[in-house]
């Protein structure tokens, strides 16, 4: 193990904050787990085994970091405290053990400090229950396109952000999925994970565009190649395709 990785792997951020504005060191043991699939155990009287009904999802799973406070421990514990639980949403979760990957990840605790040293040293394991997609940080840069193309999924499917420019009526197509927009007036974005379509206003809020869409289904790019193209007055496409693995 290089001298820079063992360094950068002994910390980990939550929610925009580091663990080392803390006090805090860690380990990285448990963070690189995978989750369980969502399997239903069917057992039928008289059939020797049991059969399995995929729901086709995978479970939360407990991320955990080991970590220790050596310095200034009642200062840095109480501020962890509040950092930690200040509330029960959803976060961005990352570490140097794993720094191409980002997870989503709540706190609910407790903080049970085993205390060293006379008191002067405090370890504690700190556990997130995360959704279970490993996301990619390189799946957050949008990609432009101009012209019809594909796009390939070396991962799970995903579901996009897109981000269509034109005006007028057109389609889009990625994949198998092909949605129509309305009344196009510069870019609609179509939030493929929320089913969600909405135009951005020049003071950063949000309007819904829903009733300028339609879409029985949303894109999802699928393992593999994903065909994309346009028709009408969409004139590109910027996609963030949200990669994510387990």
């Amino acid at each position: 193990m290089s001298e820079a990785y063992a360094k950068n792997g002994r910390r980990f951020s939550f929610g925009g904050h580091s663990c080392t504005e803390f006090g805090m060191i860690t380990s990285g043991v448990h963070t690189f787990n995978a989750p369980e699939r969502d399997l239903e155990r069917i057992s039928i009287p008289g059939r020797n085994g049991d059969l399995f009904r995929d729901n086709g999802r995978f479970k939360n799973i407990t991320v955990s970091y080991p970590v220790a406070i050596f310095k200034d421990f009642a200062t840095n514990a109480e501020k962890a405290r509040r950092w930690l639980l200040s509330d029960g949403t959803y976060k961005r979760l990352t570490d140097g053990y794993n720094p191409e990957y980002f997870r989503l990840g709540v706190f609910i605790g407790p903080v049970n400090f085993d205390m060293k040293l006379l008191n002067r040293v405090g370890e504690v394991s700190l556990m997130f229950d995360c959704k279970p997609q490993r996301f990619l940080i390189s799946g957050e840069t949008p990609l432009t396109f101009y012209a019809a193309s594909t796009l390939k999924n070396d991962y799970f499917p995903a579901l996009p952000l897109i981000r269509v420019y034109g005006s007028g009526d057109g389609t889009v197509t990625v994949g198998d999925t092909t949605v129509k927009v309305f009344d196009l007036d510069g870019s609609v974005t179509l939030d493929c994970e929320l089913q969600n379509a909405y135009q951005e206003n020049g003071d950063g809020a949000a309007e819904n565009w829903n009733n300028h869409i339609y879409a029985p289904e949303f894109p999802t790019l699928q393992p593999g190649s994903n065909a994309v193209s346009w028709t009408g007055g969409v004139s590109r496409l910027e996609i963030t395709p949200r990669w994510w693995t387990l």
